[in-house]
């Protein structure tokens, strides 16, 4: 029995550092602090198939590439961007915001935004939205799932 012990105590610890999960140490923060951030109460990130990180604030949106800023979009620039809560981007490249009571969509260039006066919505209120894998766009209006198909 004291043989037992003797041997598996080296075991597990060999094993404990054979199996062991490596600690992250390779890591960047931003903030406010350093002008890269428009607000430091982030709301959502979503990722591109390019690879751009898409990180909305209350105050705006910041793009990132590789860990570096490749634009920052300031909210109070455009009247529809306030209270920003949700973000996703499409298969086209589209990337659409849920902005309290409007859907936004910026495709690179232009803003195009949907609301109780242009389309299907019941209220003002845009929740959390996705996109699928067939490009349209699911959020929640009030008590209502909404899906918009830009095909149609």
């Amino acid at each position: 029995m004291k043989k037992s012990v003797l041997f598996l105590l080296p075991a597990l610890f060999f094993a404990q550092l054979l199996f062991a999960q490596s600690v992250i140490t390779h890591y960047t923060t931003h903030t406010t602090g350093d002008n890269i951030l428009a607000s430091n109460q982030i709301r959502d990130i979503a990722t591109d198939a390019v690879g751009n990180a898409w990180v909305l604030s209350a105050n705006g949106i910041t793009i990132f590439n590789n860990g570096s800023i490749i634009q920052n979009i300031d909210a109070t620039d455009y009247e529809y961007l306030n209270w920003m809560n949700y973000i996703t981007v499409d298969l086209s490249q589209n990337t659409w915001i849920a902005a309290n009571d409007k859907l936004v969509k910026y495709d690179g260039s232009k803003w195009t935004y949907y609301d109780t006066n242009n389309s299907a919505f019941t209220i003002g209120g845009i929740g959390l939205i996705e996109s699928d894998q067939d490009g349209r766009i699911w959020g929640l209006n009030g008590d209502k799932l909404i899906c918009y198909d830009p095909t149609n």
